[in-house]
This record gives C-alpha cells, sequence and structure tokens, in this order.
C-alpha cells in the first residue's frame, strides 16, 4: 500500500472536525464520512481506489508515457487516495502531473495537499460542486473513483457533460463504476440491519488489531454506525447503461474492462461504499 493510513486517519479524523462541520447539508456536515473513511480503509472495510490499483496504473502510466496527458483533475476525492496513485503511476512514467482536485469539500483537498507536501509534488485544490465546475482551460485528463454512484440515475447525465466540458477534444476520462443489473432504489443505502452489522464488524476488526487505530473499538462502531446510516450510492446496472451513458454524452470508449472483485462481504453484504465482492467496469474514454 503507497498510503499511510494508520498516521493519516487521526488527521482526517482532525480535519473533518475543522472543516465538514459547516456549509455542508445538515447539522454535523460530512463528518460522518470524511472523519471515518480512512478508519474504515484501515479495518479493511470500505472500497477504494486501492481495489483497483492495476487498472489506474496501468491507464495513469500509458498516458504519462505519451506526453499528451499532463494537466490532470481529480473529480471528487474521499481522501489522497486517487492522488497517490495518480503521482506514482506518472512518476513510474517519467512524467509529470500537474493535478488539479476538486471537491465539495474542504476536507479532502486538505489531506491531498498533505500527500503531495509529503511526495513533493504541488497540487491545485478547488472547493467546487462537480456538476458547476468548469475550468478557465480545460483538461488533458479526468480521473475519479467511483463517482458516477454518487449521484441518481437523473444527475448522471449532468455529470458526464459537465466533464465533458472541462476537458479538451481528445482527452481522456478514466474511472470505474459497479455495475449490478439487480439494483433497486432500496439498495442506496444501508438496511438498519445492515447498519448495526456494520457497526459490530468495525467493532470486532478494531479488536482484532490492537494498536492499529487510535480509537477504541466502542467509538469505531458508533462512527461506522452513523456512516452506515446516512450512507448512499446509485448503483448503474448494465455495461450497456454505461456505454450508452458515455456515448450519449459525447465520449468514445477506449476502454470498458470488468472485473469481478472479492471484498470483506459477500455480494449484497453489506452496505454502499463498503468492500464486498461486487462487479466493476473500468472506463478509459476519450472526449469527442
Amino acid at each position: 500500500m503507497i498510503e499511510p493510513l494508520q498516521l493519516t486517519a487521526p488527521l482526517a479524523r482532525d480535519y473533518a472536525i475543522r472543516f465538514c462541520r459547516s456549509g455542508l447539508a445538515g447539522p454535523a456536515g460530512c463528518f460522518w464520512y470524511h472523519g471515518t473513511w480512512q478508519y474504515l480503509r484501515l479495518l479493511g472495510l470500505a472500497a477504494s481506489p486501492e481495489r483497483h490499483a492495476g487498472f489506474f496504473g496501468n491507464a495513469f502510466e500509458s498516458l504519462a508515457a505519451r506526453g499528451e496527458f499532463s494537466r490532470v483533475m481529480i473529480s471528487g476525492t474521499a481522501d489522497y487516495s486517487l492522488l497517490a496513485h495518480l503521482l506514482r503511476a506518472y512518476g513510474q512514467a517519467g512524467g509529470r502531473a500537474r493535478t488539479t482536485i476538486i471537491d465539495r469539500c474542504e476536507t479532502p483537498l486538505a489531506l491531498c495537499r498533505w500527500y503531495a507536501g509529503r511526495m513533493s509534488e504541488t497540487v491545485e485544490t478547488i472547493r467546487a460542486e462537480a456538476l458547476d465546475y468548469l475550468p478557465a482551460r480545460p483538461f488533458d485528463l479526468i480521473c475519479t473513483h467511483s463517482f458516477l454512484s454518487r449521484f441518481p440515475p437523473a444527475g448522471r447525465e449532468r455529470l458526464i457533460a459537465a466533464w465533458r466540458a472541462a476537458l479538451r477534444p481528445g482527452g481522456r476520462l478514466i474511472t470505474n463504476t459497479r455495475l449490478n443489473p439487480s439494483w433497486s432504489e432500496d439498495q442506496s443505502g444501508f438496511s438498519p440491519l445492515q447498519a448495526v452489522e456494520f457497526g459490530e464488524r468495525a467493532r470486532l476488526e478494531a479488536e482484532a488489531r490492537p494498536g492499529l487505530i487510535d480509537l477504541a473499538p466502542g467509538e469505531i462502531a458508533r462512527l461506522a454506525r452513523q456512516y452506515a446510516l446516512r450512507s448512499r450510492n446509485y448503483s448503474l446496472g448494465t455495461e450497456d447503461e454505461l456505454r450508452g451513458l458515455l456515448i450519449g454524452g459525447g465520449f468514445a470508449i477506449e476502454h470498458l474492462g470488468i472485473a469481478q472483485l472479492d471484498g470483506s462481504f459477500a455480494t449484497g453484504g453489506s452496505g454502499p461504499g463498503t468492500s464486498q465482492a461486487a462487479r466493476y467496469a473500468e472506463i478509459i474514454a476519450r472526449r469527442v
């Protein structure tokens, strides 16, 4: 793993206390998410870019080696994970990414600045809504991890249109998304039972790994339950649905691979955003 999660999970929590409690929906803002996410990753319970490291690494290296894709935007991020994979791949290919990260919350942006500094890199961070952001100059590459599923179907076309507007002609989009043909609206969140079970699983994992995290098992169980009760994702159904969305939005698909991933939970055994066995599409698309 190229990410110092044990070091930065407490840092992410501190940033979330400072930045997440105002400016976003609800009295607690997005603290439930950004203050908990890296702890869940440490315990092996969250789905992160690390699960797709091979895909992202190969895709980034291929573009970096061409020398035409230096201006990169990361569109929405939970932490610095995708940035870490991007910087490593560009470095291995002998390239340099001039990276801009956008997110609606300051917490992941602060984490990205911290990580970039640790790697002696410089990044630009912009607090903005992905659906509304339009750069003064288009990017060569936009990348993101499982971001399409953060939007219900009505918002996906707007997101694709925003990405296309932010890319130069011939620019690339690299992303992934879960596919679930049986998905229905009631699967957008955890069931009450799943939320309880998720909190208990977090407690058991913390008890089994003393010293791994700086929180008591009971506290991590409480945070995990809070995460489960508020988390929402909207899975796409099929490859054809995904193809239609991208082609209809002005992209040509260069690669659409299917990855069947194992996880800490069986398929359907937990709520959205968790590390469960699932089928994912991994996509490289060109802006036409």
